[in-house]
Order: structure tokens, then sequence, then C-alpha cells
């Protein structure tokens, strides 16, 4: 069998089958068989049969292989398990447990309306628009800091006045 241009991870349903056919088929052992056996076995569970990638020992992740007709849902499952947190999230995701391209992860995050609502959302800014002063005391910011808990003698209150031209600071005690 001759996989399409040489992809070893891109089969529609009916290269999917013909693989699961090669690798059932017990009696023959073609060339094909050999070539596909070499990366590929079958994981039979119940009378379901999937296409798994072989593991070098028993204690490796399971990697289901996947035709592309059924990549949406899977990428719709990684996606909602992940929680749309993005495409690197969701490739960890899949590459424990599913052999589909970065491609069409990419493709299918592209699309996700809920993760293009957070891209496009504009983030603001500390200051939004600045305050213009035409001189020095002409405008400022009155801050006052509670020292109540730890008065310094009849001082309670702190007041930070900055004026908004110079940045120049003017701290006094206050009594109540």
């Amino acid at each position: 069998m001759e996989l399409q241009n040489g992809s070893r991870s891109k089969w529609d349903k009916k290269q999917f089958e013909q693989v699961q056919l090669i690798l059932s088929n017990e009696g023959e052992k073609t060339p094909a068989f050999y070539h596909i056996s070499k990366t590929y076995e079958i994981l039979r569970i119940g009378s379901e049969c999937n296409i798994i990638l072989k593991r070098s020992s028993g204690n490796n992740d399971l990697i289901y292989m996947v035709p592309i007709e059924d990549y949406y849902e899977k990428l719709t499952e990684a996606h909602y398990q992940t929680g749309h947190v993005g495409r690197d999230r969701m490739l960890y995701y899949m590459k424990k447990k599913w052999r589909i391209p970065r491609i069409a992860c990419e493709i299918f995050i592209s699309l996700c309306e809920t993760c293009n609502l957070k891209k496009s959302v504009a983030k603001k800014g500390v200051v939004v628009k600045p305050i213009i002063s035409h001189g020095f005391n002409a405008r400022g910011q009155v801050d006052l800091i509670d020292f109540q808990s730890c008065p310094d003698g009849e001082y309670k209150w702190l007041m930070n006045y900055q004026d908004h031209a110079t940045k120049f600071l003017h701290l006094r005690p206050i009594k109540s």
C-alpha cells in the first residue's frame, strides 16, 4: 500500500481501513505489512480495532492514529479539556493521545470564536488620558494614609499631595 505523498500521519478513512486490513492480515506477509508494522500496531478493545503508534515499552502512552474525518471531534475535545488556553497547551494535551498535525490544531484555534474574542480585547494602559496642567499648584492629587494602628505621637494620618505639572510631593502629618 502506498500512503499519499509519503505521509504516515494524515490518513482518510479509506487509507485508515487499508492499514487496519494490512495489519490484521496475519497469514500473508507483504512488503507493505513489514513497512507499516515497523511503525504501527493494532489495539483491539472488544470488537473495536484501533491503530496506535508502536510503543518501545509497555509503560509508554497509547497514541492513537486518527483519520482526517475525525480530526474535528478530537480537536474539539482537546480544546474544551484545556479550557481555550491556546495552541501550545492544546498540542501538549493531544501529543499524549492522538497523532494530529499541528497545522490542523492551528486552523481549529483560529476559527474558535471564544479564543478570538479573548485576543480582540484591547488592553488599556494605566493612564487612558493624560491630565494637562498649566503650571505649578494649578492641579494636583491628594492621598491620605491611615496610621491609626501605629500613630507617631498625636499624628495618626499622613497627607500626600502631588503636583501634576512638576510631580513634586508635599508630605504633611495630620492629627485628625
